[in-house]
């Protein structure tokens, strides 16, 4: 029988190999969509030959199946494999492939017309989940219609109550009025067009909805338009701006806090997976619990804390109300459920305009048997729905859970770099790089590629992604210079996507009233702003090329 020093060795050797052996598998891999990218660019000059790759087909005794071109001759063409045995699935499934690219590229052409289009196509594959991510832009899995009407395919899970159904149908039509309303009094155009020669077909109210395509030099050309009033009602719901105002203050400044931090609606389906682990045992004495973002109003300090419990560092966000809850003479913890409420209910969904609270303040609960020591009662106004939010003292927590993430001012180091921007950057930051971030890569953010990005802060702000161990493939610097502060030196560092991600695309919705200051140095990226609420500092951590946070100025309380 082996010693436990010999099986720790072996396990070393097979780590080692597993790591060696992953590497491998990844970069031949990537190999492979190179090489499908460079096959097709071959293929693309060769039909430009007119009969040459029916001549190259005839001599290896391709034989077409169909009249389409399904690729398939062309796989076999350059990988020399035939039909029969292992091989079959695999030229269907490379033909496929290929089929989903040239639909790209006859859709999207402008966007190959690089320097390097075979790297381009690279990326294309990565974003699209590889060869049968690829292959299903032409050839999904459909189902028939049998399938989709059979009661077999309905989980439990997915079946909304009568109830339900009644109270979505009513926020969609309460959110159609609304943004009716707001684009009859409020909205001013983006641009204008002028149809001179081709009628545009209107709904009664005067709608259309156009597909807009952006040309290399930046112009928009409208490539069609649609007056369908499902489409149109579509549109209008997601694009008008919501109205805040009439939703209680005190509601208004937990939604503010909570967004954020709140995850983007293409990383809510990673939200298990984001989560870090701690240290922090579970009652069996064995599992090690996740990390978990609490929201913590401190009558201590007069601010509200948002942060992860049960770690060392996290994103820290510190806001000072302009009007401390008045009921509030101890630190309280707003309970986990409702935290998510908030996010997902109000944030998410961007509802606040439809709740009230059923009292203007954090009413104080009293009562032996009561474990919650505050309650806040919301109400949305539209479905009836009463939502209580119940706050803990933070005597409560015990077991390691009572510990938090705050900012340790005293390890706090004057700034290397510093600018400030306004309102009109931080939307033009949004439109150029994190929305597009989040739109391709969002869905595949636990890919090793896409975990980490790099900032370079100069007189300009670069961010850098797309790549491991810190070597990234992808820059954008077509975002607006900052206003940097004198004094500021040149900076380069790691972020982790899952925490500067989310912190931009919420700058994006906050309703920002002051400049932004950004601050940086090599432990921690700040931003500072006001609201109408409140001010706010955000402190997002550095990490290394591992990602690996950098936990410098950082605490637990």
């Amino acid at each position: 029988m082996a010693s436990k020093s010999e099986l720790k060795k072996t396990l070393e050797s097979l780590i080692a190999e597993a790591d060696e052996i992953t590497q491998l598998y990844e970069s031949s891999q990537q190999r492979l969509y190179l090489n499908l990218g460079a096959t097709y660019l071959w293929w693309r000059e060769a039909e430009k030959q007119n009969g040459f790759l029916e001549e190259l087909y005839a001599e290896k005794k391709l034989v077409s199946r169909g009249g389409e071109e399904n690729f398939t001759r062309l796989v076999r063409l350059v990988w020399q494999m035939g039909w029969n045995g292992y091989k079959g699935p695999t030229v269907q499934n490379w033909a496929r492939a290929l089929r989903g690219l040239h639909q790209e590229f006859k859709t999207n052409k402008d966007a190959y017309d690089v320097a390097n289009p075979q790297e381009k196509i690279r990326q294309f594959f990565d974003s699209k989940g590889g060869i049968s991510g690829v292959g299903n832009l032409v050839s999904p899995m459909q189902k028939t219609d049998e399938q989709v009407g059979s009661p077999k395919n309905v989980k439990n899970s997915d079946k909304k109550t009568k109830q339900e159904i009644l109270s979505e149908t009513a926020l969609v039509a309460k959110h159609n009025e609304m943004g009716e309303l707001f684009y009859s009094e409020n909205a001013n155009p983006i641009t204008r067009i002028a149809a001179k020669n081709k009628k545009i077909e209107v709904t009664r109210k005067g709608y259309a909805v156009a597909l807009l395509r952006r040309a290399k030099d930046g112009s928009y050309d409208v490539l069609g338009v649609t007056n369908k009033d499902e489409i149109i009602q579509d549109t209008i719901v997601e694009t008008y701006k919501r109205n805040d105002d009439n939703a209680p203050q005190v509601l208004r400044l937990l939604a503010e806090v909570i967004e954020t931090q709140a995850l983007p609606l293409q990383l809510e389906k990673h939200r298990p997976s984001l989560a870090d682990i701690s240290d922090v045992l579970a009652s069996d004495g064995k599992t090690r619990l996740k990390q978990s973002k609490r929201l913590v109003i401190r009558a201590s300090h007069k601010d509200i804390l948002l942060s992860e419990c049960r770690g060392d560092c996290s994103v820290v966000t510190i806001a000072v109300p302009n009007h401390f809850p008045s009921n509030v003479k101890e630190d309280i913890t707003l309970r986990a459920i409702n935290h998510r409420f908030i996010e997902q209910s109000i944030v998410q969904n961007r509802d606040l305009c439809f709740f009230t609270t059923l009292t203007q303040r954090i009413e104080v609960l009293d009562g032996e048997d009561l474990v919650a020591s505050h309650r806040l009662k919301t109400r949305n106004t539209v479905t009836d729905k009463i939502t209580n939010l119940y706050f803990y003292p933070m005597s409560h927590h015990s077991n390691g859970n009572e510990k938090q993430v705050d900012i340790d001012k005293a390890s706090f180091k004057a700034p290397t770099w510093s600018a400030t921007v306004d309102k009109a950057w931080i939307d033009e930051l949004n439109s150029i790089c994190v929305s597009s971030w989040l739109r391709e890569y969002g869905v595949q953010i636990n890919r090793d590629r896409h975990k980490q990005v790099m900032l370079e802060l100069s007189k300009e702000f670069v961010l850098k992604f797309y790549g491991t161990r810190g070597k990234y493939t992808q820059t954008e610097n077509a975002i607006p210079k900052p206003n940097v502060a004198k004094g500021s030196k040149n900076l380069a560092f790691h972020m982790r996507s899952k925490d500067i991600f989310p912190i931009l695309s919420a700058l994006g919705k906050q309703s920002i009233v002051s400049d932004i200051l950004l601050n940086a140095s090599e432990d921690v990226f700040t931003i500072m702003y006001k609201t109408a609420n409140a001010s706010f500092f955000i402190a997002v951590p550095t990490c290394n090329e591992l990602g690996h946070l950098n936990s410098t100025v950082y605490k637990k309380v």
